[in-house]
């Protein structure tokens, strides 16, 4: 077809490191006509040209097997691609003292491999790859935080904590997140006095940031947890005040609208939940509604409409809500702390334009949907998170 004759092409006229793109180009071709033997030939081509420097090219036939359920091969892959890449770092390091690390994207393979450990093998293979890591790459901050959360998720909170610490000094002002997951890792724990110290520490530490735009969304998020974990405390003005400086971070544009969506759900159960302040609540979820690209992105907005709309007494509306819950989604519990993937069925438009770059079997990789949403951890609402108390709210109510 018109593509393959224009990727044939390129290999004819590409500079020689040019053409390992435009063979990772045909295994995709080969992959979406179902040719598996010539997608992996077109990839093995990729790998051979500029003595197997093409990160992408052992990145994309390591995920390819791992689609393809051959993890043993797909470890292979990753052990043979950045053993090379190791032994070409040292031989650099030798002649000088600091290698280039200029458009490096090999983090990229250390990162798919931990995250395929982590969801196919154990705990030592997962340390194993972020051990190895993160002595090639000391001033990560996002390998120390992922090694963090591998830590947490084993109950070992000591090592856990000290990643974390880790990760936020490597960050410094240029990122929330490891503050932000340090955070929400304490008040996983029912620690939220520990977890406000270390949100305002990231926040003061970021405030000093001189690109305060590229890091919005990540501030947003921050300011989003720090809202929570002071209602969590009681301290209703003050979460107030911080979901108001969440949405002023968000991106202006259709880029910020699901979070804009997501922060004006959690601002709605507050003032439903914390303040019982019926016509706010009621005004977040119109706002997250107009703001939400695909309506049927947050079945849980209609849902909790509906409850608003009963303890104002307005049947007809609730009823309205519950009806247009089930056209756009499967029944879910708004009081559940579940807002994953498995609950928003539905993609926005720029979450769908970063799909189509990815590789054809890329959806397939296990933890994927998870790296990819733009609030990767749920904390639980203080209120309205069983049916006991969403039964004593009602009654409170009537």
């Amino acid at each position: 077809d018109l593509s393959e004759l224009a990727y044939r092409k390129s290999l004819k006229h590409s500079p020689e490191w040019g053409k390992s793109f435009a063979y990772t180009a045909l295994s995709y071709l080969s992959y979406d006509k179902g040719d598996r033997s010539d997608c992996r030939r077109w990839l093995q081509e990729s790998l051979e040209v500029n003595k197997g420097s093409h990160s992408q090219g052992w990145l994309a036939l390591a995920q390819l097997e791992e689609s393809d359920g051959h993890l043993i091969t797909a470890r292979s892959v990753y052990n043979e691609g950045l053993g090379q890449y190791e032994r070409s770092m040292s031989r650099k390091r030798s002649r000088s003292n600091r290698p280039s690390r200029s458009g490096d994207k090999w983090i990229f393979v250390y990162r798919s491999w931990a995250r395929m450990e982590l969801h196919h093998g154990t705990y030592e293979s997962t340390n194993a790859v972020y051990e190895r890591a993160t002595r090639v790459y000391p001033n990560h901050s996002v390998l120390f935080l992922g090694w963090a959360k591998l830590h947490a998720k084993h109950g070992l909170d000591d090592r856990a904590r000290s990643l974390f610490k880790i990760a936020c000094d490597k960050a410094g002002s240029r990122s929330a997140e490891p503050y932000t997951t340090y955070a929400e890792f304490e008040m996983s724990r029912g620690d939220y006095s520990r977890a406000k110290s270390i949100l305002y520490l990231g926040a003061q530490e970021l405030s000093e940031s001189m690109d305060v735009v590229s890091i919005s969304d990540g501030l947003a998020h921050l300011f989003h947890t720090w809202a929570l974990c002071e209602w969590h405390l009681d301290n209703y003005d003050r979460a107030e005040k911080l979901f108001d400086h969440s949405l002023r971070m968000t991106d202006a544009g259709e880029k910020g609208s699901d979070v804009r969506s997501r922060i004006l759900y959690s601002l709605a159960r507050f003032f439903f939940g914390a303040k019982k302040d019926y016509i706010l609540a009621q005004h977040c979820i119109c706002l997250a509604l107009k703001d939400t690209v695909t309506p049927g992105r947050y079945p849980q907005l209609w849902r909790l409409w509906a409850d608003i709309a009963e303890a104002q007494g307005n049947e007809s509306l609730a009823q309205h809500c519950k009806e247009q819950q089930i056209e756009f989604g499967h029944d879910v519990d708004v009081y559940s702390d579940d807002v994953s993937s498995s609950s928003l069925p539905m993609m926005t438009a720029p979450a769908m334009r970063n799909m189509l770059r990815k590789a054809p079997w890329h959806h397939k990789l296990a933890g994927i949907a998870n790296n990819d949403m733009s609030w990767r951890e749920e904390i639980p609402y203080p209120c309205g998170t069983s049916d006991q108390m969403l039964e004593e709210e009602k009654a409170e109510v009537n």
